[in-house]
């Protein structure tokens, strides 16, 4: 029995492809919190872009400049090589709690000088500008406008434009503290 020739048309996969409109679904578009935009792929297809971090879409905004934004990012690497994250914990099949009792000693000298320069940062902010910074900068769980909702405003317009006035003055500290102008 002969078996039959098998045919791949790479153009008919690539017509397939390119009609194919899924994308993220309306509860990923939602999660979205600082926004998402659709692009060309320039292949007719579409590209979304998902903004997850609030000081790249505050530079997408042009509420904040670049220098600005590599000074909030470089202190957010700092803090992030330092491994002052937290980590993610397992369940232990014991039920027993046991943490790292050498959790608070630095790895290696790389580790080290991270956490030097996350303290030395740290050092020149205010108290609420460390709070601001803690929550919108490093774990990034609060939006601009809850940032500004904190600092006691209630209107979201004011809210937003006071926290952005408060991470413009980070950043701009930061600038000069690693002397970046």
């Amino acid at each position: 029995m002969a078996r039959a020739k098998r045919v791949i048309d790479l153009d008919q996969q690539r017509a397939e492809r390119a009609n194919d409109y899924r994308g993220p679904t309306e509860e990923r578009l939602g999660k979205a919190t600082h926004g998402f935009e659709v692009g060309d792929d320039k292949q007719g297809g579409r590209v979304y872009y998902i903004e997850l971090r609030p000081i790249a879409a505050m530079l997408k905004a042009r509420q904040i400049d670049g220098k600005q934004f590599a000074a909030l990012d470089k202190f957010h690497k700092h803090w992030f090589n330092a491994k002052l994250t937290g980590g993610c914990r397992s369940v232990d099949l014991n039920r027993i709690y046991a943490p790292d009792p050498f959790d608070y000693l630095d790895a290696s000298e790389r580790q080290w000088s991270n956490r030097r320069e996350y303290n030395r940062a740290l050092d020149v902010f205010k108290f609420q500008e460390q709070i601001i910074a803690s929550n919108l900068v490093l774990s990034e769980t609060m939006t601009a406008e809850q940032c500004g909702f904190g600092l006691g405003y209630r209107s979201p317009y004011r809210a937003r434009a006071a926290a952005v006035t408060v991470i413009r003055d980070m950043a701009d500290k930061l600038i000069d503290l690693w002397g970046m102008r």
